[in-house]
């Protein structure tokens, strides 16, 4: 995938200018494309790595000025806060599975696919004897490698050997100590969730939200116009609200 830079071909994809490229030859344009892919591919790997450094790096709070890696990124750059978070937390297992970082330094494969192969083989299925890591993590890298794969033919893979480990204890849908609730504050003021829970939980979430979204008169109730995205989050803040005044 040359992951070293560009190709010679003649043009200096990255010197081009967006109105340049009406004048390109047929040749140049379709290789100057290329060339601009594997330099973006070259460039997330870097930003990735350098971030990842930031983050391990003891920096104090008045060089950096914000109280985290994620926020000091989103401040001086057009990335959104999940989009930084997922920045960082790929740098961190990268510098944990080596393996798994060649592969995506070089541009064998891709951020996506590096996050997937990295959480399976940080948290492999129970059945799993240790010394099949290592086979199942070149079998994951192969199935992720090359413009051809796709993040369906990844988690197909990663399906098919967590079929293969599989034992006698919980599935995963009933797996609590899988469980995951994360809530961080964004740069605005507001903040951001994200879940992972086990059936039990996740249904009575769900039965609760939903206890507190049913349709209703939309001349009682102007909620009713409301997305359903949104009747959700005042129904999951109705749910806060009353537990807290319950004392």
């Amino acid at each position: 995938m040359n992951p070293g830079g560009l190709n010679n071909s003649g043009i200096a994809a990255t010197a081009l200018q967006p109105g340049d490229v009406r004048r390109l030859p047929e040749i140049s344009l379709l290789q100057g494309t290329v060339d601009v892919c594997r330099e973006i591919e070259r460039l997330e790997a870097l930003r990735v790595a350098m971030v990842a450094e930031i983050d391990e790096r003891p920096v104090s709070f008045d060089t950096l000025g914000f109280r985290s890696v994620k926020q000091w990124l989103t401040s001086n750059s057009l990335l959104e806060v999940p989009a930084a978070a997922r920045i960082l937390a790929l740098g961190r297992m990268l510098n944990r599975q080596r393996e798994i970082a060649d592969a995506f330094n070089s541009g064998a494969v891709s951020a996506e696919h590096a996050s997937l192969i990295g959480k399976f083989c940080e948290t492999p299925p129970r059945g799993m004897p240790n010394e099949a890591l290592d086979s199942c993590r070149k079998v994951l890298l192969d199935s992720a490698a090359g413009p051809t794969a796709t993040t369906t033919t990844v988690r197909s893979c990663i399906a098919r050997l967590e079929r293969i480990f599989e034992s006698d204890e919980l599935p995963p849908s009933e797996d609590s100590e899988r469980n995951e609730f994360q809530a961080s504050k964004t740069l605005n003021g507001r903040v951001a969730v994200k879940g992972d829970l086990d059936a039990v939980t996740g249904e009575m979430l769900l039965t609760a939200l939903s206890a507190l979204t049913k349709p209703r008169n939309p001349m009682d109730d102007p909620a009713g116009t409301r997305t359903p995205a949104r009747q959700r989050a005042d129904a999951f803040a109705e749910i806060l609200r009353r537990y807290l005044d319950s004392g």
